[in-house]
């Protein structure tokens, strides 16, 4: 997203940057507050523990998108759909063996 005072990114690629540089925040930060909490899960439970949590996700946005329940946490689609893509580069992340 654009900062106040900077231009919305004009191409393709310059808005998927954006987005990426937004989750790479994110990602960072959520790793400090948690103590790789990911990371430690992967390694004990292995893809399944992704998968329940990308399921998790999945079902907040079908119920946000269908209005099946109300906002009541504060996490908008936007916030769901930056936590799945999350999810899915530290998957990929993990499988290529770059875990800490």
């Amino acid at each position: 997203m654009a900062k106040a005072g900077q231009d919305a990114p004009k191409t393709f690629e310059q808005q998927l940057e954006a987005i990426s540089a937004e989750l790479v925040d994110l990602l960072g930060r959520k790793n400090r507050n948690y103590g790789s909490s990911f990371d430690r899960q992967m390694s004990e439970y292995g893809l399944p523990a992704s998968l329940i949590r990308m399921d998790d996700k999945l079902s907040r946005l079908k119920a946000l998108s269908t209005n099946e329940v109300a906002d009541e946490v504060g996490e908008s689609i936007d916030d769901t759909l930056l936590d799945l893509a999350g999810y899915a580069l530290m998957t990929l992340r993990y499988l290529r063996g770059n875990a800490t």
